[in-house]
């Protein structure tokens, strides 16, 4: 889409309904709320402010950066991926394709979190608590504002997707307000699951948002989430394969009575369940979330099989 010195003059109204209707004409679904959002994020304002000043002038430079993030989206990009944030709990984090896009399911990880950790007191007066798999960062950045006496570190094999968690942690820590300063305290460390952590560390919880993808699941992506890391989708063949792995080794690094929490796919609710009781796990419950959907596991008192406990 380009524009003519005459075209270039037009209203936040005007270019929002061209947005629309050129996302329908290449046959998006939910073509206003993708031409809707787009603008947001450029103009960084709510969408009732869309409506609101609907007949101010835009700039050309910002016409023609919002028609060239139309023709991105039209070729299947993500919308948090072309305006470079996305949305979490209450919070925006940098996202780039090397990590996954934070999800509203995962938040939903976070509120099971906090509530947990409200029920219970620490020795250290906040727990300390591991992210494996940390992505951009959502999760550890999200408990460490919400708990800020919590110790809190997070892992992740992607060093690319390190350096993004940092970056969120260090801006959203910096922000002005002290309860998020706490960010800036978490502790990174690149690291198969468990595999560089120091063999006498100990937690009071384990938490998780999995690869766990089955390979029929991968092989039949969405064109938008085919752009996200398969490393961060890629459960193992039959999606649990990385959920084993997880369950496997977390009993290691908690404290007596601590919990390990996970995001599962939603049909995975009954196989989850097996598979930890199968490694030991004496306590798991599977919850549902707000689409009354199986979406977190919450596991605890551990006893390894290989001790030979009944």
């Amino acid at each position: 889409m380009t524009l003519t010195e005459t075209e270039a003059e037009k209203t936040v109204g005007e270019v929002l309904r061209e947005g629309i209707g050129f996302l329908e004409k290449h046959g998006m679904e939910s073509a206003r709320v993708l031409g809707e959002r787009l603008l947001e994020g450029l103009l960084d304002c709510s969408r009732h402010e869309l409506y609101l000043e609907g007949g101010r002038i835009l700039p050309r430079e910002t016409v023609e950066t919002y028609f060239a993030c139309l023709e991105r989206r039209a070729r299947g990009v993500p919308c948090q991926y072309i305006l470079g944030k996305a949305h979490f709990m209450d919070f925006v984090f940098r996202v780039t394709p090397c990590v996954l896009i934070p999800r509203p399911e995962t938040e939903f990880l976070v509120e099971k979190i906090l509530e947990e950790a409200g029920m219970k007191s620490f020795e250290k007066g906040g727990p300390e608590i591991l992210d494996v798999g940390t992505g951009s960062g959502n999760i550890a950045v999200s408990l460490a504002a919400y708990l800020p006496q919590a110790a809190i570190s997070a892992v992740d094999i992607s060093e690319e997707a390190l350096e993004i968690a940092r970056e969120n942690a260090r801006r959203i820590g910096r922000r002005g307000d002290a309860r998020n300063a706490a960010a800036t305290g978490i502790e990174f460390l690149k690291s198969d699951l468990f595999d560089r952590l120091p063999r006498t560390k100990r937690f009071d919880m384990i938490v998780s948002n999995p690869p766990y993808l089955s390979g029929e699941e991968m092989r039949n992506l969405p064109p938008e989430v085919s752009r996200e890391p398969a490393l961060a989708l890629f459960g193992g063949e039959r999606g649990t394969e990385l959920i084993e792995r997880l369950a496997a080794g977390a009993g290691d690094f908690l404290k007596p009575g601590g919990i390990l929490f996970f995001e599962i796919g939603y049909e995975q609710g009954d196989m989850t369940r097996r598979l930890l009781r199968e490694l030991g796990w004496r306590e798991v419950e599977v919850f549902r979330d707000y689409c009354g959907r199986d979406r977190v596991v919450r596991a605890a008192d551990f006893r390894s099989t290989a001790c030979g406990t009944d």
